[in-house]
C-alpha cells in the first residue's frame, strides 16, 4: 500500500500546467458567455415588459376618449388609397381607404410642471364596396 502511495507521488505522469490553463480558460469563457445571455435575456425582457405596459397605458386612454356608444371622440376622417406590392409575383394593387386620426392631449402626471402631452393615432381601414363585390 505504501509503494503505491510512493509510486503515485513520485510519477511523472499528469497533466501539463498548459493543459490545466487551456482547461481553466474554456470554462472561464462558458460563463462569460453565460452571463452575457442572462444579461441579454433580461435586457429584451424588461424592454417587452416596457412595451407592453406602454400599450396598456394607451389602449386605457384610448378607451377613455370614446363616448357611451363606443365612437371615438376627436377623430378625423379623410379618404385615400395605399399602395400594396405582393410577394409572390411583385404586383401592385392600390385600395381605396378611409383614414382615421385620432389626437389624445393629457396631463403629464409625473411630472410637476403643467406639461401636455399630444398622441396622435391613425389608422386606417379599407372602404367596402358598395356593390357587395
Amino acid at each position: 500500500m505504501l509503494k503505491k502511495i510512493k509510486n503515485k507521488i513520485t510519477a511523472r505522469g499528469g497533466e501539463t500546467l498548459v493543459e490545466t490553463l487551456a482547461g481553466i480558460v474554456i470554462v472561464a469563457l462558458c460563463f462569460v458567455m453565460l452571463a452575457g445571455a442572462i444579461v441579454a435575456a433580461a435586457k429584451a425582457n424588461n424592454a417587452i415588459q416596457n412595451t407592453d405596459t406602454a400599450y396598456v397605458y394607451d389602449l386605457d386612454d384610448l378607451e377613455k376618449q370614446t363616448d357611451h356608444d363606443n365612437n371615438p371622440k376627436n377623430t378625423t376622417k379623410s379618404e385615400g388609397t395605399i399602395k400594396i406590392t405582393h410577394d409572390v409575383d411583385s404586383s401592385e394593387e392600390e385600395i381605396t381607404v378611409d383614414y382615421y386620426t385620432m389626437s389624445i392631449t393629457k396631463s403629464d402626471s409625473d411630472k410637476e410642471s403643467d406639461n401636455k402631452v399630444e398622441k396622435v393615432y391613425t389608422y386606417y381601414q379599407e372602404q367596402s364596396n358598395a356593390s357587395g363585390d
